[in-house]
């Protein structure tokens, strides 16, 4: 997913020289790369670094010929102004991703997956502009989504049978392979991996299947799963955290949302039945930080949708049209700004375009244009 998942630091301690312990995870690393897995796994992976500190947000290109990120530095007031194009030298789709959060930062590290070239880039935010520092097979085909938290990277691969594949960054960005694990079958199209605020949860969703799988996450990131969860609506699609750990899921065949509470590493409890926007294609989706409200893109129609949260986590829709952008639009994610005052939506009409947000309402203030209609991904800090 993106940016706005909770994130913290975790440094391992010693480990055994087996690290792909889960049930269906293949692809053990030889000696050598077993030695350098723990090493990265040892290490703290988080630096202090000057670019981070500004106000950015980032999205890629996803072209076919070379993949690029685009950094802009964000204003106070909202506006982008363009600071940095830097190649993630390898290849994108050239076509939209129907994935969330194909793009994933934590602390000095950013990474990006390059769906059409099967591996995924590390840069270094210690560098100004970020410097690409590394790329590594996605241990899949067709590579969607990403997370990273610490040291732990997981990659979700839509290709093929799919895929979650497990990596340890070191403190040079250099990614280990730990191993992959297996979606619930083949053919799935999973559309978004996450860690859980508890950081001892993954979760990924797959549309076609209609089901939310949970792995629990070990100490040496080999994970346990999946365990599988019916959505409490179809298609089941991009997700986010609320502010006490809720899972926020979008619906996007009924175009609705629905919530459910993390129990334990693998099992999900519903909290709130799936909730219907009145719009089309309801893919994408992203909570406020305060956790008060969460926002639908709905690719179908090319609007926004604003849903409140109770304070048991519970959905009720606040505005159906929260804004509207070109009806082919097609909006196909969203960041918020870390004070949750500015909501960005990236649009394949090769637009971002920056919100002030007051309550479940929205204001364009500013937008960004003449972006290829292959962009995907969009974190903000």
């Amino acid at each position: 997913m993106n940016a706005m998942v909770h994130r913290s630091i975790f440094v391992f301690g010693s480990l055994l020289p087996t690290l792909c312990l889960a049930a269906g995870c293949s692809g053990a690393p030889s000696a050598d790369a077993t030695a350098s897995t723990e090493e990265a796994l040892s290490e703290p992976s988080s630096l202090a670094s000057p670019f981070p500190a500004r106000g950015t947000v980032v999205t890629q290109t996803n072209t076919a010929d070379a993949n690029a990120l685009l950094f802009y530095s964000r204003e106070a007031n909202g506006a982008l102004s363009l600071t940095a194009q830097v190649a993630t030298g390898s290849a994108g789709l050239g076509a939209g991703l129907s994935a969330q959060g194909a793009i994933a930062r934590d602390g000095r590290w950013l990474l990006a997956v390059n769906a059409g070239s099967n591996d995924v880039s590390t840069f270094d935010l210690a560098s100004d502009p970020p410097a690409l520092v590394g790329r590594a097979a996605s241990g899949g085909t067709q590579p969607v989504s990403v997370t990273a938290r610490g040291p732990l990277v997981y990659v979700l691969n839509a290709g093929g049978p799919g895929n979650v594949a497990g990596f340890a960054v070191d403190t040079k960005g250099a990614l280990h392979a730990i191993g992959t694990s297996p979606l619930s079958g083949s053919d799935v199209t999973p559309t978004d991996v996450a860690f859980a605020p508890d950081g001892v949860t993954l979760v990924v969703t797959e549309k076609v299947t209609n089901v939310i799988d949970t792995y629990a996450v070990g100490a040496r990131g080999d994970l346990r799963g999946p365990v599988v969860t019916a959505s409490n609506g179809p298609a089941p699609f991009g997700f986010d955290f609320g502010s006490d750990g809720e899972l926020f899921v979008s619906e996007a065949a009924d175009s609705a949302a629905s919530a459910y509470a993390v129990v334990g590493p693998t099992r999900l409890a519903s909290i709130s039945a799936s909730v219907p926007n009145g719009q089309s294609a309801a893919c994408w989706l992203a909570a406020a930080p305060d956790g008060r409200r969460v926002f639908t893109a709905n690719a179908g129609n090319g609007t926004l949708s604003s849903y409140r949260v109770s304070a048991a986590g519970r959905l009720t829709l606040e505005s159906g049209v929260a804004a509207s952008q070109s009806p082919k639009s097609h909006p196909v994610d969203m960041a918020f700004s870390p004070s949750g005052q500015t909501l960005y939506s990236l649009a394949n009409a090769g637009t971002i375009t920056a919100y002030e947000v007051d309550g479940g309402s929205l204001t364009q203030v500013g937008a960004v244009t003449g972006l290829p209609a292959s962009v995907t991904g969009l974190v903000a800090w």
